[in-house]
């Protein structure tokens, strides 16, 4: 099935205007997300135009939308977020809240949620 993604910004329920037939681009759509810092550092050098194989990038809605939170967007509403990468010291579990969260990080055992932060754990 066809499944178009595009960045969108959770924050202004935007998208971005480059969507042209990027069908199952969600890990191409996570890429420029993880790559904003770079693209808006575009916005400085005059006549320079970013783009992939499914069209433009826009340099001036990253830098709109700097500091909010982005995601892969699928034209079904589907959402994928990058990742926390950080681990819990003794189990090695993977955070499971988006990068960059706030407050405690959130590990899922079977009938029970963890949460830890700076040695302290919650269960």
């Amino acid at each position: 099935m066809s499944t178009d993604c595009f960045v969108y910004c959770l924050d202004c329920k935007e998208p971005h205007p480059q969507a042209r037939d990027a069908n199952h681009q969600d890990e191409l759509m996570l890429s420029l997300i993880r790559g904003r810092e770079a693209i808006e550092g575009m916005a400085a050098v005059p006549c320079v135009e970013l783009s992939t194989d499914y069209g433009l990038v826009y340099v001036d809605w990253f830098v709109r939308h700097h500091g909010h939170e982005l995601v892969a967007r699928s034209e079904y509403g589907d959402i994928k977020r990058i990742a926390c990468t950080s681990k819990h010291p003794i189990w090695g579990s993977k955070c499971e809240r988006a990068d960059g969260h706030e407050g405690y990080h959130r590990m899922s055992i079977p009938n029970r949620f963890v949460h830890w932060s700076q040695g302290k754990i919650e269960i």
